[in-house]
């Protein structure tokens, strides 16, 4: 058992950073619930460099299964990876593709990369790496203001009832905290950080002011920035 750990730990060692990002996120999607149901094709060229791993596609396998999401959940799985590893992503959009009523046209997926944080034209787009978010932390308040002046939009109406995944020593709900209004939704995204974290997450629930639920940038997703508050577990998302 000792020498089947050290040939494995020397040869992660050989490995880039790329390398072991791809290796990573093909394991963790292949035990999350969107195994199967998206597809993505990742590649690393040694000519450009160790850090840079290019996206030749993501796309929902079956017709049935477009609309829920599920490519929106991967790209939020590997923009985690990539943010984990130090990784830019790049990718091109194919200028000609012209969508039907099951799949993008090219300025829809170039509005789409870019909700992800890629910039740049068609024939090259790139995602450089952020500082992984540390749901365990506290957050400063400047840490606040800053999410709140750079990417806090409209403000809701009504009562609205709000969920969100995060491990399950905690249950709050802290201010400028990513939410969402899909059940469904946090519960896919408890289990797939239950296995990219390797701990247990789970779903809190919480109905709220709309007042102080704002629109964020990724699709399907918002921002509660209200007093803190505790939420009720609904969901258990076990490593």
């Amino acid at each position: 058992m000792h020498d089947i750990r050290e040939w494995m730990r020397l040869i992660e060692s050989e490995q880039t950073p790329a390398e072991q990002m791809i290796e990573a996120f093909e394991d963790a999607l292949e035990a999350s619930p969107l195994n199967g149901k998206v597809g993505v094709d990742l590649w690393h060229h040694p000519n450009e460099g160790s850090n840079i791993v290019e996206l030749s596609y993501i796309k929902t396998m079956s017709q049935e299964d477009r609309g829920k999401r599920y490519a929106s959940q991967t790209m939020q799985l590997l923009c985690n990876f990539a943010d984990k590893y130090g990784i830019t992503l790049t990718l091109g959009v194919a200028e000609d593709a012209e969508g039907d009523h099951d799949t993008l046209n090219s300025e829809q997926l170039l509005d789409w990369y870019e909700k992800w944080g890629f910039e740049g034209s068609f024939a090259r787009m790139s995602r450089k790496p952020d500082e992984p978010l540390d749901e365990d932390r506290e957050y400063s308040e400047d840490d606040v203001a800053e999410r709140r002046q750079k990417m806090r939009g409209k403000s809701l109406n009504g009562y609205v009832v709000i969920y969100r995944a995060l491990p399950a020593n905690n249950s709050n709900f802290m201010p400028m905290s990513y939410i969402t209004m899909s059940r469904k939704f946090a519960i896919e995204h408890a289990e797939s950080n239950a296995v990219y974290y390797d701990e247990d997450f789970h779903v809190i629930r919480k109905m709220v002011d709309g007042r102080h639920v704002y629109e964020a940038p990724n699709p399907g997703e918002y921002f509660y920035d209200g007093p803190e508050i505790a939420g009720k577990t609904i969901y258990v998302a076990k490593a």
